[in-house]
């Protein structure tokens, strides 16, 4: 009895020991459809197991019982004893879930976390909420051409089959501070485009920031998805500013529909998809995610959530930025475009606020950012992404700290200026 107790702690640590890899993996494993449909298979099993487990020793402890009592067996107390350790054992087994669910949740707590390993933990607990995720992340599509895109913009369009961007004065890149929101602005000599607006509560603000700059009219818009926190500004900066273009990551948006925010989009937005470059005259901007949809956006046009993030890597001169929204699949994008493609990224706009952490510490050795953007209220990030940055040298910007923040770059280096007032970037 002792050495099946001792195999089954065995067990239990190694299952705990499992659960902490995958933890550590971090949240984007938990919506790979080959990962989930693995978590099922055990969500199956465990389930199963926990439920003939304890009846298995139930029925063999009283079996024993029974029979020990009908021959007025002598060893009595001690086959009550083995019994009622079976059944102690039984129940054990039957919580272990339980049990599992509260292990991950101290290490998220710990961590700081928040919901990384939820989704993974409830699939391995339920096998139906396997096959909910199962249907919100579809496996990934086979790898589409890129496509160069002649965006025809006076001054902007630049033909792909002849000489690309050519840097020239500076890039700006304004991250006004709206709390946990994403309100960007990117500028060169001759273009000015709009990554995200922020929420509702901040819309004027947005706006009278992007007046104070001196900017008159908006080439290219770019919401990084549908949340209200980077998209119920559209409205306001749509009424206040000419603009000529817009790019979403689906082309299945309705006409016509509820979330007022969306409005702007609507028969006005074009689809750009990962491989996608748009080219201005003195820069570009490559998509690089999302490599895989949820099926909402994919088939419905809404909603498109974080998961469904446009990641948008831009180039001026030397110098490369990555923006992310709210969602990063970093392993997809290495795959899928190499890791040069990454290499020596000056600028990273950290995804969600510092939640979530999907930036993993491959895609970040790989960069080597020197600068990295946090619009956040409060400081979300983890001190293990902390860990990862102060490593490769950068230097981490908060918004709930330093206010607004602007970067420029001359096509070699990037200056920052922190609590930056717009009046003094005015052209």
């Amino acid at each position: 009895m002792k050495s099946k107790v001792k195999n089954l702690l065995f067990i239990i640590i190694m299952f705990f020991l499992l659960t902490t890899n995958v933890y550590s993996s971090s949240f984007v494993m938990c919506h790979d459809n080959g990962i989930v449909k693995a978590l099922r298979i055990i969500a199956i099993i465990i389930n199963v197991a926990k439920i003939l487990v304890p009846s298995f020793l139930i029925i063999i402890g009283m079996k024993s019982l029974i029979t020990s009592m009908l021959n007025n067996d002598d060893d009595l107390k001690k086959e009550l004893k083995k019994f009622v350790i079976k059944v102690l054992v039984g129940i054990f087994v039957f919580f272990i879930p339980t049990i599992s669910n509260a292990f991950i949740g101290s290490i998220e707590a710990y961590d700081k976390s928040k919901s990384v390993f939820t989704d993974c933990s409830l699939c391995l607990n339920d096998a139906n909420y396997c096959d909910n995720l199962l249907s919100l992340y579809p496996e990934e599509p086979e790898d589409l051409p890129n496509r160069h895109i002649d965006l025809n913009l006076e001054g902007l369009a630049v033909n792909p089959t002849t000489v690309g961007p050519v840097a020239s004065g500076t890039f700006e890149v304004h991250m006004i501070a709206v709390g946990n929101g994403d309100a960007i602005l990117i500028r060169s000599d001759s273009a000015v485009a709009l990554l995200d607006a922020g929420p509702i509560n901040t819309a004027n603000k947005v706006v009278k920031y992007i007046k104070d700059l001196g900017v008159t009219k908006i080439d290219v818009v770019i919401p990084s998805h549908y949340d209200g926190d980077h998209t119920q500004g559209l409205p306001a900066v749509f009424k206040n500013f000419p603009v000529s273009r817009a790019y979403i990551q689906t082309d299945k948006l309705a006409k016509k529909g509820g979330n007022k925010a969306l409005d702007p989009l609507r028969n006005f937005a074009k689809k750009v998809k990962a491989g996608d470059v748009l080219n201005f005259k003195e820069f570009s901007i490559k998509v690089v995610g999302p490599m895989v949809m949820t099926k909402d956006c994919l088939n419905r046009g809404y909603p498109c959530s974080n998961y469904d993030s446009i990641n948008l890597l831009i180039t001026f001169g030397d110098t490369k930025f990555l923006f992310t929204g709210d969602f990063v699949q970093p392993d997809r994008m290495i795959k899928r475009f190499g890791r040069e493609e990454f290499e020596n990224v000056d600028f990273v706009k950290q995804p969600h606020h510092g939640l979530g952490g999907n930036m993993t510490k491959r895609l970040i050795d790989i960069m080597k950012p020197k600068i990295v953007f946090v619009p956040d209220r409060e400081l979300h990030l983890t001190d293990r992404e902390i860990r990862w940055y102060n490593r490769v040298g950068a230097t981490i910007y908060r918004t709930s700290k330093n206010k607004n923040l602007v970067a420029v770059s001359d096509g070699k280096n990037i200056k920052v200026t922190t609590k930056a007032n717009p009046s003094n970037f005015k052209r």
